[in-house]
């Protein structure tokens, strides 16, 4: 697999940069180093280069140094590797009064609200130091009474020294980290926002366990960005396309790794090949719409340019979406008969399969979607609610093949005894109006211009032959313009 392995800049700064930005704890590049004498050579040289000089200016000890794939701010040269500022700062802010600050991202002037944050504090000591009552930093006081009480807590011998005393030491220690903290803040920003050298970084850095960790890490990102806006990352490209090799490798080879390493909360956990690609297959099989997209590169264009960037995104947007057509109904309703009993087993019956797995069901139905977004269609058609289970392909030989992929939107789960539609283009738009147990009367009653393939083990050669049959229909294109002038089909991209 070595020869996949092109560098850390492939994952921190592509060719096509990600749009945002993601984190990257120091103990998830740590898993990823490489060991000499027993010393983890990421951990060394990080704190060498950076952590050190950071530790220096921040008055507490750092338990979580986070770094963050972010966009430069030198727009020409794609994006940066950095000590993440703002995860200095919440540690701080939260070790020294309990409370994390409410910081916009992207802020123009985030010393500023640094320091009004600390205001409240440095007026809530003033007035505990002076026994005042101030009722606009109420909460503040209070913060910093349960703070002393876990320090007590924590610290059960100076039970026996003057609370007040003690207190007073107490508060007046959290007023002199506060002021050292706002007075080495530019010195500290300065340094966060000076890029990681990532060819320095890579030489110490096992690139093997490093892809391997970094597309556990971006699928893990993926996820949450899922539940927040039921998309994934565009960082996931990175994972789509390690995870095939990897895929193909582990059929190959029997290829297996297995690291421990860091997730997002903080936890540690040992991730397998398999359980890597169960994942990721899981989590791609919810989002039929992902597509990666390869660029043949053109000598003299920047690649990390973001305006380049963003005029190629586009491209490739117009690109994408000018392949999908829609229907204005749905794909093979339910007929009668299937609402009440839920199959069609009372008009045929169905080859008897040996029941699968999640895992089982999860492969087939990732099989099934990458070999017809692999295959040469012209577009592809949706129904009235964009995706709801079935898909057809339009093909140059005139024919247009349906699959319905899913059982339901909610599961995701790979639809069991459905069969492949073979139908002409000319009658696809009645077709596919009719219920499945209409589809099938039709086809016993004789007429061949529609096909029902199961899938069996010689389904795909069967399918593929089906596709490359007939050659290249010239009136296919003109029946589909057709179509799209007559309103009966809509293009998903520009009108």
């Amino acid at each position: 697999m070595s020869d996949f392995f092109t560098g850390i800049e492939t994952v921190f700064n592509p060719d096509l940069t990600y749009t945002g930005n993601y984190p990257v704890s120091v103990k998830l590049l740590e898993c990823c180093s490489k060991i000499e004498n027993n010393i983890n050579l990421v951990s060394e040289y990080l704190k060498r280069k950076y952590l050190n000089n950071i530790q220096e200016l921040v008055p507490i000890k750092l338990q979580n140094i986070q770094l963050v794939s972010d966009e430069n701010l030198d727009t020409t040269k794609g994006r940066v590797l950095k000590v993440s500022l703002d995860s200095i700062t919440t540690q701080v802010c939260y070790n020294l009064t309990g409370e994390i600050p409410q910081i916009e991202d992207k802020t123009s002037n985030p010393k500023q609200e640094v320091k009004d944050f600390f205001k409240n504090y440095k007026l809530a000591i003033s007035s505990l130091l002076k026994n005042e009552t101030n009722h606009e930093v109420k909460n503040n006081i209070q913060n910093l009474k349960n703070l002393f009480t876990i320090y007590l807590n924590n610290n059960p011998k100076n039970l026996q020294i003057d609370q007040h005393k003690l207190f007073i030491n107490f508060l007046e220690n959290i007023r002199k980290k506060i002021s050292s903290f706002l007075i080495w803040y530019n010195k500290l920003t300065e340094i966060c926002e000076t890029p990681i050298n990532l060819k320095e970084l890579e030489k110490f850095i096992d690139l093997e366990k490093f892809y391997f960790i970094m597309a556990k890490h971006l699928l893990e990102i993926s996820k949450f960005s899922e539940q927040d806006s039921n998309s994934l990352h565009n960082s996931f490209t990175f994972v789509d396309i390690y995870m095939q090799r990897l895929i193909a490798l582990k059929k190959e080879n029997n290829y297996h790794l297995s690291v421990t390493m860091p997730l997002l909360d903080g936890t540690m956990s040992k991730v397998t090949t398999d359980s890597l690609i169960k994942e990721y297959i899981e989590l791609k099989n919810r989002h039929p719409e992902f597509q990666t997209f390869s660029i043949k590169r053109v000598e003299g264009i920047n690649y990390q340019d973001q305006e380049v960037v963003e005029h190629l995104t586009s491209i490739l947007e117009d690109e994408r979406n000018a392949k999908k057509l829609a229907v204005s109904w749905k794909l093979f309703k339910k007929g009668e008969q299937e609402n009440k009993e839920g199959n069609t087993n009372t008009i045929v019956t169905h080859i008897k399969t040996e029941e699968k797995t999640t895992e089982q069901k999860n492969a087939e139905l990732r099989e099934r979607l990458d070999f017809f977004e692999s295959s040469p269609y012209l577009y592809r058609i949706e129904g009235i609610n964009h995706f709801e289970g079935y898909l057809g392909y339009i093909y140059p030989n005139n024919l247009v093949i349906f699959e319905r992929f899913y059982k339901d939107l909610i599961h995701f789960e790979l639809a069991n005894n459905h069969a492949t539609y073979i139908m002409n283009l000319n009658n696809f738009i009645e077709m596919s109006k009719l219920s499945r147990l209409e589809i099938i009367k039709y086809i016993k009653e004789g007429n061949r211009d529609v096909a029902r393939k199961y899938h069996t083990s010689s389904w795909k050669n069967k399918i593929t032959a089906i596709i490359e049959g007939k050659g290249y229909d010239i009136d296919t294109i003109q029946t589909i313009d057709e179509l799209i002038q007559n309103h009966q089909l809509e293009k998903r991209g520009k009108k």
